[in-house]
Order: structure tokens, then C-alpha cells, then sequence
């Protein structure tokens, strides 16, 4: 804040202005000075959790209080707004701005189409999309090693989709073996996605089913998972990666391709 506050209040509204829950009200709040910033070695917002502003929260995590059950819950996708509210020392005008912001918890949707190995380089083509936007960089793993690769540098087949990739000479990748290829890609507010697709699979392999289930907020569905014991211990498991941001929304698919 360039300026001191008498009164600092943040409230979160709908779409049409109704408050729906307060998340910083304090006073006597000092203007921020360039050696406050210097000390901290980090820029204070008002927002931001600060001992500097005497303030005990900020953040919002997406959840408004529920009367009816007296808990914290998720509210709904869609848009909302921080109404921040001030006055100056000695006066009683107050001072308001309102600030959009989008409530997103649904992850993007990934499936890896092929994996193509030829002259040292490996193909990838996968599918990427998401209701608002996919993140302008993606993991693509061989066998557990990752590789980033920017979206601006794939292929794009607009009527299909796709996107393809080339990772050149990957150390991982195992010619005549079965392989593990993988793309994670997550949206703007961090949630994330997990596909994979196993190449080179013995006809004869057996197939284990696995349910993922979480009892409080079920956002695994089920799916089939290659038995990859003979990879070694590493990949013993099925790795699911999630990270929240305003919500929480973590998936992860598994395709098989056999001999």
C-alpha cells in the first residue's frame, strides 16, 4: 500500500455483488516504505500474509462458511470478486476498488494417442484441453524421466487436437522393451493431470485392475494399471501428482498398447 489505512476491508462477492465472506479486516494499517521492502527482500501486499500489516490471514482458499453444517465448502466454479475497502486516517469516506477473480478446480484433460520411436528420436502425441486454458509447458516422461516441453513447440493438428512433440536421443527410452510414456500438464490455477501410455507390451502380460478412491472428496476415478514389477521398484506404483490453487483437481489415465 502506497498510503496508510485507517480501516482495511477485503470481502469475496458472487458474480453480483453479494458478500460472501470476509477475509481481511484490520486497522491502523502503515504505508509500505522501500526499506520495509528492502528488510523483507520481498514485495508486502495487502493480500498477503505480514506481520508488518498485523494481519493474521489473506489468502482465500475458495471456500465460503456453511451455516447449516458449520464447515467451510467449496464453492462453485464461475466468477467472483475481492472487494477491498479502506479509509484514509481522519476520515470516514471510504475508498473501494473490486477485483476479478476466476474460481477454477477442474483439471485438464490429457490423453497420450501414440509414442513412436524412430531414427533416436521418440514422437508423442497426446491430447491437451481444459475449460479455461492448458499451462504453456508440459512434462513428458520416458520411463520416469521428465523432460519439459513448451505447447509453442509441438505440433498442433486443429482438427483432431493433437499435439506432437519429438524428444530427441531420450537416455530412457528402451528399443524393444516395454515402455512407460507420460505427459502431465496442469491449467492456470494448477490443477493437474496425469496420462500414460505403456508401449511394447507382451500379449501375454497380466492386467491389474486398481480403485483409487478418496471417501471425503472422490477425485480419482478407476482405472487400469500395467503391472510394471519387472521395471524394478521404482515404478511400483502409479505416480498421481496434484497441486491446488483455489481448489484441488488431480486425475490420471492409463492406456496399454500390447504387441
Amino acid at each position: 500500500m502506497l498510503r496508510s489505512a485507517q480501516t482495511l476491508r477485503v470481502e469475496v462477492t458472487d458474480e453480483t455483488g453479494t458478500p460472501l465472506r470476509t477475509i481481511i479486516s484490520a486497522t491502523q494499517i502503515p504505508k509500505l516504505l522501500g526499506a520495509d521492502i528492502t528488510s523483507a527482500q520481498a514485495a508486502y501486499t495487502m493480500l498477503s500474509i505480514s506481520d508488518f500489516y498485523a494481519l493474521t490471514y489473506g489468502d482465500w482458499d475458495g471456500t465460503v462458511y456453511n451455516a447449516r453444517t458449520g464447515k467451510y465448502e467449496l464453492c462453485p466454479e464461475g466468477q467472483y470478486y475481492f472487494l477491498v475497502t479502506a479509509t484514509m486516517p481522519g476520515s470516514t469516506q471510504k475508498e473501494t476498488i473490486k477485483l476479478p477473480v476466476k474460481l477454477d478446480i477442474t483439471a485438464p484433460e490429457i490423453d497420450v494417442v501414440s509414442a513412436d520411436y524412430e531414427n533416436n528420436a521418440l514422437t508423442v502425441t497426446f491430447r491437451a484441453e481444459d475449460n479455461v486454458g492448458v499451462y504453456g509447458e508440459i512434462e513428458v516422461y520416458v520411463n520416469g524421466e521428465s523432460q519439459y516441453v513448451l505447447l509453442s513447440d509441438c505440433a498442433y493438428d486443429e482438427a483432431d487436437g493433437l499435439y506432437t512433440c519429438s524428444l530427441e536421443e531420450p537416455s530412457a527410452y528402451r528399443v524393444g522393451e516395454m515402455n512407460e510414456i507420460g505427459v502431465f500438464a496442469q491449467d492456470y490455477a494448477m490443477n493437474s493431470t496425469a496420462a500414460y501410455l505403456y508401449t511394447g507390451v507382451d500379449a501375454s502380460a497380466d492386467i491389474v485392475y486398481a480403485t483409487l478412491t478418496n471417501a471425503e472428496d472422490s477425485w480419482f476415478d478407476s482405472f487400469q494399471l500395467y503391472d510394471r514389477s519387472d521395471l524394478g521398484e521404482m515404478y511400483s506404483e502409479m505416480r498421481l501428482r496434484s497441486w491446488c490453487s483455489i481448489g484441488i483437481s488431480a486425475a490420471a489415465s492409463v492406456s496399454v498398447l500390447r504387441l
